[in-house]
This record gives C-alpha cells, structure tokens and sequence, in this order.
C-alpha cells in the first residue's frame, strides 16, 4: 500500500510513467482508490494486454497496451501505450449511439439491401468513418466489383469505408 498525492486518479498513475519500466506498472499498481474530501471518489483497476488500442482501427497496430478501468463495471476509462518514442495516455470513449450513428448503419443496410437484392446483411460500425459489412459469400464479389469500383462507390455515397465479410448461414463470419 502507497499514498501519492493527485487531482485526479489516472494522475496518480501518470506520475508512475518514466519513473518505473511501462510494462512494469501494472505489475506494481494493481488498483488505484482515489480519496476525494474524505470519501472514496472512484476506484480504478489496471492490467496489460496486447490489443489495438481504442481510436485505432487496423489490426497491424496492435501493441501491449495498459487498460485503467473503473471498478466495479469494469468499464475501461483510459489506455497508455507506446506510440513511437512516446508514452500516450489516452481517454476511452465509447461507442456513440446516437440516432446519427444508428442513422448511418441504417443508410448502409439499406443501400447494401437494394444493391444485392438480399436482406442478409449485417453491419457493425467501428467508429464514425468505418463499417464492417457481412454478406453471404456468393455475393461478396457483387458486392466489391471488378477492382474494387463498387464498394468504392458506396464508400463515396455513404461517406463511410467499409470493409467487406462473409456472413455465414448460422450468422457468423468467417
């Protein structure tokens, strides 16, 4: 058990970086109890796993990554991580759902819909600007076009990059 003295509690944890080996402070900070005027404010968990840090959306940048979550929801409030000769300590946002977002996964349902004359499509979006669509696999060449012209086009319309998956009969994707 230690005492360091901090605004906020992700600062008590920042105060940590450059003075012990990044991948050591979850080894050494297991849990932080942030003390507001005299009762408990908020308690944060931290542990290290290897992921895409949140905010980045292609699988090649995956690197050990610190996740700080609140306890007891377990809901992940920041992430430090290296990115080039930096340490990044970086708020996690969730998802929005807002009528835009739903709006949007909408507008590519539909619009994938009516191009491919099929209702099995699925959709998840991966941020504002990205979407990962499933579709049966007989229609995943339709749906891309010859080099690629097609969903180019729909990436256009829709204002959206969209990545393609195929849907298996049972709903998962391969």
């Amino acid at each position: 058990i230690g005492v360091v003295h901090a605004t906020r509690a992700i600062d008590a944890i920042h105060r940590f970086i450059g003075r012990i080996e990044l991948g050591l402070i979850p080894q050494v900070i297991d849990t932080v109890l942030y003390i507001s005027k005299g009762d408990v404010a908020s308690i944060l968990k931290v542990h290290y796993v290897v992921k895409v840090p949140s905010g980045m959306m292609q699988d090649d940048l995956s690197r050990p990554v610190i996740v700080i979550s609140e306890h007891p929801s377990n809901e992940p409030k920041f992430e430090i991580y290296t990115f080039g000769d930096q340490v990044v300590v970086v708020p996690v946002t969730e998802e929005p759902d807002s009528s835009a977002f739903d709006s949007t996964k909408t507008r590519i349902i539909q619009e994938i819909e009516n191009f491919l004359g099929t209702s099995e499509v699925e959709v998840k979006m991966k941020g504002s600007g990205k979407a990962v669509v499933s579709v049966p696999e007989p229609m995943m060449a339709r749906l891309i076009g010859r080099k690629g012209a097609s969903i180019s086009e729909l990436e256009k319309k829709l204002k959206v990059r969209i990545d393609v998956e195929a849907l298996v009969p049972n709903g998962r994707k391969t």
